[in-house]
């Protein structure tokens, strides 16, 4: 019948040989000759720290590593429900702070979009502080 009629599954698959590379191995050298050494240059060898030094270099490692541990917590983002729970703990004063200092940053970010200083801002919220201390004078004045 031949390969023609069979189906791919009856077929005789070809058989893969692996061919073993096979590798020189340098020659073992003998006892009677060995090499003949290079002599290696060496450093003069620093002498171990005086109890000035360490004390020193442990004050710098931990100041670092506060230093690292500030910038971690600055740094990490606090997501949306730890602000949350932060702003539910801190009192009313801090958060109207906080609120004040979201906002001035708002539109501060507005004012520098539309191409105004920011100086120019700071002068307009000075000016309506003034404004909003005269009228309080007044309504003061006709109270009494």
């Amino acid at each position: 019948m031949g390969l023609i009629g069979k189906k791919s599954s009856q077929r005789p698959k070809p058989k893969l040989v692996r061919v073993k590379e096979v590798k020189e191995e340098p020659p073992i050298p003998s006892i009677r000759d060995p090499k003949p050494k290079k002599a290696i240059a060496k450093r003069p060898r620093r002498p171990p720290p005086t109890e000035r030094e360490k004390l020193l270099l442990r004050y710098l490692n931990s100041h670092k590593e506060q230093q690292l541990q500030r910038t971690k917590t600055y740094l990490r983002k606090r997501t949306l429900q730890e602000r949350k729970d932060m702003e539910r703990q801190l009192t009313l004063k801090q958060r109207e702070g906080i609120r004040t200092i979201e906002l001035i940053q708002k539109t501060q970010d507005r004012f520098l979009v539309e191409g105004a200083t920011w100086n120019k801002y700071l002068e307009s919220v000075a000016a309506a502080r003034r404004a909003e201390e005269r009228r309080s004078r007044q309504i003061g004045v006709l109270e009494d």
